[in-house]
């Protein structure tokens, strides 16, 4: 019979027994749990057994199993709970704990509140097992007694602990196995998502359907993807699944690197950070959209070279829901997706930089074909949109020397604006300008703090990012190219800034092509303009049409915003506007715009000192006039109007720019106003002539008339109807004194001979007016008649005569003429005008004349009436007329002449005329015409009345008469001869042919002057120039000479010379041929008009172009200076044989061509100089792209050449005879020759040289070798244009690689100035220099020397 102790160790190993069949049979630890308690209850007789699995990293309980007497349910506890007491120190000290129930109010291992709640329950004997495995807790097992019960045995102890050690077997055995399948789990899971991410190439597609798998197949709470920004700062959320995940992209989530997230560390760090309970983890951002959280992990997105790209977070609802397995599954994951973050980078660079030079190339291209300046813009804009967001994007224009840039181009938010301009030092484009350095701010602190700490205005809105770089070429800055964004920040990168800077080089390149390619041709423009302005106002001679058309032309070509043209008063006071451009200068005229010679004022001063005044900013002149119909005026210049070395006027030219005008515009300008001065000079010569031919008509008629008018009212309505007189609307009266007036004995009575009134009773005419009038004549003399334009505001009448005439005639204008015969004063010509007037010059000068020829009929028709009153002597009459007065017999015979026609036949007594006719005293047709005309008289009965007769006596003197011929009756009426009476109007027809003479001059002038403006070629123009000359005007001689001066080798002191070059006359051509020149400090009339600047006449001649010269013929010479403002560009000379030489009309006439063909030198001049500028300029680009590619092909040391032989690139040692003549000629060469003998292929070798060209230069050739086969008719075009894109294709690549060394040298120089800078000890930063500069340049040794020079 076993005892009691054999029979409990059965009992201990029966249970021991099934608890391990359980542990390795059962697969469900709860069942195998509950077979350990059970079987412990039932061998320890115990009240109750539990046991508790725990997770202590979670700190929570996993599996619970209660056995033992008791009924009562198990309740659950919490981990917290599950520490306390007895089983909390078993699981700190991981050993068994036995409480006896001795020991029930006195154990020091419980709390007084378990031990308190241990007597409640009436919990005797306590025995607690730890169940552990490898040193790790994994639960408890324990027993309780009521204190009814005994005390557990060390049997029972040891039981427990054995039964402890077979639950850590089970539970560690279950989750080897759970771990086995969750890892599977991973590894299906992960296989799938690497599937997904390799078999997508966009990482915008891949994202979140990776996110959204790993979720799924991970059974997470959420999953999400972040990538670093450009600027490094932030990391952005870019993928995230679920709801959440949409609501945080949408709200462009972003966690700050480095700052209180997991995210921004892992990032900042570049490890994992996991929290297996969130609400521990202090640096975690507790995200509103993701309020289930209770686990997470932040993996880092590490490429290759440990490049960290950004982070995956993964988070679960379960606390410590991540096992090692986990962590390891996922950052494989994250590896991998770093990984294709990494190669989709790495094709998008590829990518990009295909496309970059794609972009370069093609901009070159499109550069080369634009044709302006907006081309240029638009072209560089369309194809920097192909790599960047060019929604906002702009490029600035700025000239040199300016003080404001020009916003030229501008995209905002994908809008085109309009240019504006800013001053330079606004804004961060001024701030580049000024610095010639790129500027890129990453975010909106960092522009707002640039701003500040560089004291910069703002133009425009805050940009979030901003890159600009300066457009720099030839050394200069002009503009800037600058990318912007008002939606993200750290947009750009350093690459982007060196993509930038190279694009912007060859934009810089095209912008200054264009300007100087658009300064040539507006030059051009503006010659051809000049010239055209010349065409057109030397073809018009009213002066307001010339002016008129003048300012319009110029406003119109050059595009200004006003031009005004001014010319000075008769007493040269005021500058008086005469013409204006738009609706400005049409206001200003309708008011009499003018203003005051030298006074504040552009134009005053101009004209004034006689030299332009320029201002390119009105605000900051101060002598400048501010126009209010002219508020947009920014620039103003005016330019003086000469005539010889008179000013006459100025033109105002006046642009809505500052800057506007170059010394270019303002040298084009004076000589458009010298050739308008020429031309108002000319217009002002031709009215003249035109109007004293008119005046000298008018005078012609109305003294024909006057002489043959039959009494005092014929004569008074005459000179009403020939003078200003008939303006006079109140009344005209012929006053006749009672004798001649006298300074010492004036006339005491005046008999009216004629008048004229209108409304104005006889009566009016009483005792008081011819008080008055008496008063008035007192203010007369002989030689100075009154003229009195405004009676109310007169101060040299009396006061009563004043008021006489204005109250009773309504007289607001007097004129009182002086009528004066052989020397004496006899009478007044009075008017009276009811209208204030002026009187004009031509209208005093023209009633004066007449009133004198008034004068002499009046005293003809005084005396006439007196002889015949007094039955005088027909002879006293006859003797007494200054008219020739003759009497003929019918035979023709003088029978009677008076003293005038005595004096006319040339007869000294006038009885010696008679008994003779007209034939012996005159000769040639017009006397034979005349004697026809007294036949007629005789014969036929007919009056000759007021016949011009042009006659020529003995002497061969020519004189003109206006006859009257009248038959003489008797008292049968039969003609017994004729009585005729003749003016002499010798000195009127004089007059007359004169100015008909000068007209048909100035009219041939106007013909040479628009001949000469056409011709362009200097000479063509000097030879035109006096071959017109002598033609149209009909010179013999005439001559050119330009100023030269000759070098110090020929002579010992330098020597001006005037050099002979173009000449027409008789011996011109043995001068021009023998190279004559003259001395141009010498005395010859060239000579003196050049160093004078004005025109010599002379009877030495400069040089001898007439033959008559060498006879006693009578020449005179004209010298003339071909004057360019200040500067004398030579002489032209022109030779008369006539005998009065040259008048002073002739003198004007004469300067005034000069004038014209010294502008029409200049402008031909100015033009070969700009043709020749346009030369220089190909000729400097072709030197500079040669000297380019020498310089880069020795710097580089490339080889010079390659050959392909249809398998394999070869290095050419040697240049083909075909390579070197395309080299040398420039052109295609073509050879064609037999192949060699014993070779493979039959037929001709064609051999095809093709120079490479960039801009025109040749840089290289291109070999084609055929053998056995011709070249197709159209491979030869073919072939040259791929020369000259391979061409292009080498230079944009030379650019590219000059550019970025540029950029590195740059780079290298600012770092190692950087780190020198650092140094604040001259010795420490000296020996940093020198450190930097030996690792920065290879060499082993580098030294500095610091001197001061006495």
């Amino acid at each position: 019979m076993m005892s009691d102790e054999a029979i409990t160790q059965a009992a201990h190993v029966e249970v021991l027994y099934r608890a391990a069949r359980a542990v390795i049979a059962q697969h469900d630890l709860q069942e195998v749990f509950q077979t350990i308690v059970n079987g412990a209850a039932e061998v320890l007789q115990a009240q109750r057994v539990l046991l508790f699995a725990v997770d202590m990293q979670a700190e929570r309980i996993t599996h619970m199993a209660k056995g033992g007497a008791d009924p009562e349910p198990i309740v659950p506890i919490s981990f917290a709970e599950l520490n306390e007491g007895l089983a909390g120190w078993a699981i700190r000290e991981r050993q068994i704990a036995f409480s006896a129930k001795a020991m029930v109010i006195g154990d020091p291992r419980e709390s007084p509140d378990v031990r308190r709640r241990r007597t409640e329950m009436g919990i005797g004997s306590l025995l607690v097992a730890p169940i552990v495995r490898e040193a790790q807790v994994l639960g408890i097992l324990s027993a309780v007694n009521t204190m009814s019960q005994p005390d557990f045995t060390a049997e029972d102890i040891a039981l427990i602990e054995a039964l402890a050690e077979q639950a850590a077997a089970a539970i560690h055995n279950a989750r080897l196995l759970a771990q086995a399948q969750h890892k599977a789990e991973l590894l299906a899971a992960g296989a799938d998502v690497t599937r997904l991410i390799s078999s997508i190439l966009s990482l915008e597609e891949m994202f979140p359907r990776v996110v959204d798998a790993i979720q799924e197949r991970f059974g997470l709470y959420y999953a999400g993807l972040f990538l670093l920004d450009r600027s490094g700062k932030w990391a952005e959320l870019r993928a995230g699944s679920g709801e959440a995940g949409a609501q945080m992209l949408a709200a462009h989530h972003r966690l700050e690197v480095g700052g209180h997230s997991m995210i921004g560390a892992c990032v900042a760090e570049g490890q994992a950070r996991i929290a297996l309970d969130v609400g521990k983890e202090a640096r975690r951002f507790d995200n509103p959209f993701l309020p289930d959280t209770h686990s997470e992990m932040a993996l880092p997105l590490i490429g290759r070279e440990q490049h960290i790209f950004g982070a995956m977070t993964i988070q679960s609802d379960r606390v410590a829901a991540f096992a090692t397995e986990d962590i390891a599954a996922l950052q494989m994951l994250a590896d991998q997706i770093a990984m294709a973050i990494e190669n989709a980078t790495l094709f998008e660079q590829r990518e990009k930089r295909i496309k970059e030079l794609s972009v370069l190339a093609d901009l070159q291209q499109a550069f080369a074909q634009a044709p302006d300046l907006d081309a240029i813009l638009r072209e560089a804009y369309e194809q920097v949109s192909r790599l960047f967001d060019t929604q906002d994007f702009f490029i600035a224009t700025y000239e040199e020397g300016r003080e404001e840039w020009t916003l030229a181009f501008q995209m905002a938010h994908g809008q085109l604006q309009a240019p504006r301009k800013h001053k330079l030092e606004q804004g961060l484009t001024g701030y580049i300008i000024r610095n010639r350095t790129p500027l890129h701010l990453a975010n909106l602190e960092e522009n707002r703090a640039f701003m500040v700490s560089q004291g910069l205005s703002l133009v425009g809105d805050e940009a979030l990012s901003w890159l600009g770089v300066p457009l720099i070429t030839a050394n200069k800055v002009v503009g800037v190219m600058a990318i912007e964004s008002y939606e993200f920040e750290n947009l750009f990168t350093p690459s982007d800034q060196e993509l930038l800077q190279t694009i912007a080089l060859q934009v810089a390149n095209a912008l200054e092509a264009n300007r100087l390619f658009q300064e040539v041709q507006q030059r051009a423009v503006q010659l051809q303009t000049a010239a055209e302005v010349a065409r057109a106002t030397s073809s018009l001679l009213q002066p307001q049409e010339l002016l008129e058309r003048a300012v319009e032309l110029i406003r119109e070509r050059f595009d200004y915003y006003y031009v005004g043209a001014f010319l000075t008063d008769a007493e040269g006071r005021w500058a008086v506007l005469r013409a204006g451009t738009g609706e400005a200068g049409r206001r200003m005229l309708e008011a009499g715009h003018r203003l005051e010679v030298g006074g504040t004022s552009m134009i005053g001063a101009c004209v004034a000192e006689g030299r332009p005044r320029i201002a390119l900013d009105v605000g900051a002149e101060a002598v400048r006039f501010d126009n209010p119909l002219l508020p947009d005026t920014h620039s103003e210049m005016a330019i003086p109007l000469r005539r010889g070395a008179q000013v006459i006027g100025a033109l105002t030219v006046q642009s809505s720019r500052e800057a506007a005008f170059s010394e270019e515009d303002v040298t084009l300008m004076m000589i458009i106003a010298d050739q308008l001065a020429v031309a108002l000079e000319n217009a002002r010569l031709f009215e003249a002539s035109q109007r004293n031919a008119e005046e000298v008509n008018l005078l012609y008629r109305a003294t024909a008339e006057l002489s043959a008018s039959p009494d005092y009212a014929a004569i008074l309505e005459v000179l009403r109807r020939y003078t200003s007189l008939g303006d006079a609307d109140a009344f005209v009266s012929l006053e006749r004194f009672d004798r001649p007036w006298q300074p010492d004995a004036p006339p005491s009575a005046f008999s009216p001979l004629a008048r004229w009134t209108h409304e104005v009773p006889p009566e009016a005419f009483d005792a008081h007016y011819l008080l008055a009038l008496a008063d008035a004549s007192q203010r007369v003399r002989p030689e100075a008649p009154l003229w009195i334009p405004n009676l109310a505001a007169d101060v040299q009448l009396s006061t009563s005569t004043r008021r006489l005439f204005r109250e009773r005639f309504k007289a607001g204008a007097l004129a009182l003429v002086p009528l004066v015969v052989g020397g004496e004063w006899t009478g007044l010509l009075v008017a009276a005008y009811r209208k204030a007037r002026e009187f004009s010059t031509s209208e005093t000068r023209v009633l004066l004349n007449l009133a004198g020829q008034a004068a002499v009929s009046l005293e003809n028709r005084v005396r006439l009436e007196t002889i015949s009153r007094k039955e005088v002597e027909q002879s006293t009459l006859l003797n007494n007329i200054p008219d020739s007065v003759y009497f003929k017999d019918s035979e023709l015979r003088f029978t009677r002449v008076n003293a005038a026609q005595a004096m006319a036949l040339g007869v000294e007594d006038p009885e010696a005329a008679i008994g003779k006719t007209d034939l012996d005293f005159f000769v040639g047709p017009s006397a034979q015409a005349a004697w026809e005309d007294d036949l007629r008289v005789v014969r036929d009965g007919v009056a000759v009345v007021q016949r011009l007769e042009h006659m020529y006596n003995r002497e061969g003197q020519s004189r003109w008469f206006l006859a009257t011929k009248i038959p003489m009756r008797d008292a049968s009426g039969k003609i017994m001869g004729l009585v005729g009476i003749s003016y002499n109007v010798t000195r009127l027809k004089t007059m007359e042919d004169e100015a008909q003479r000068r007209a048909v001059q100035l009219r041939e002038a106007a013909l040479i002057s628009r001949t000469l403006s056409a011709i362009l070629d200097v000479s063509q123009l000097l030879t035109q120039a006096v071959a017109l000359i002598s033609e149209r005007l009909g010179y013999p001689g005439v001559a050119l000479f330009l100023q030269e001066e000759a070098g110090a080798e020929d002579d010992p002191q330098v020597r001006h010379w005037l050099l002979l070059r173009a000449a027409v006359g008789e011996r011109a051509a043995e001068h021009l041929q023998a190279g004559l020149r003259l001395l141009a400090g010498g005395e010859s009339p060239a000579a003196r008009s050049v160093a004078l600047r004005e025109a010599q006449l002379s009877e030495e001649v400069s040089l001898p172009l007439l033959a008559t010269l060498e006879g006693n013929g009578h020449v005179t010479e004209i010298a003339l200076p071909l004057l360019r403002g200040e500067k004398a560009l030579g002489a032209l000379c022109i030779h008369t044989l006539a005998a009065e030489g040259f008048s002073a009309d002739d003198v004007a006439m004469l300067q005034t061509l000069a004038d014209q063909l010294a502008n029409a030198l200049e402008i031909a001049r100015l033009l070969a100089e700009a043709d020749r500028n346009v030369r220089q300029l190909e000729a400097a680009i072709g030197t500079y792209t040669v000297e380019s590619w020498r310089e880069y092909l020795t710097r580089t040391r490339r080889l010079r050449a390659y050959r392909y032989d249809g398998v394999d690139l070869e290095v050419a040692t040697e240049r083909t005879p075909e390579a070197q003549q395309a080299w040398r000629e420039g052109r295609a060469v073509v050879y064609r020759q037999p192949s060699p003998a014993g070779t493979e292929t039959e037929g001709e070798v064609t051999t095809l040289a093709l120079p490479i060209r960039v801009r025109e230069q040749v840089i290289g050739v291109l070999n084609i070798r055929s053998r056995g086969e011709q070249l197709a008719a159209d491979a030869l075009p073919l072939l040259e244009e791929i020369g000259s894109r391979l061409g292009q294709a080498l230079e944009v690549a030379r650019l590219l690689e000059d550019t970025r060394a540029r950029a590195a040298r740059e780079q290298l120089a600012g770092a190692i100035s950087g780190r020198v800078r650092a140094e604040m000890e001259v010795e420490s930063l000296l020996e940093r220099a020198l450190r930097e500069l030996s690792l920065a340049l290879g060499v082993r040794r580098a030294a500095v020397e610091l001197e001061v020079k006495e």
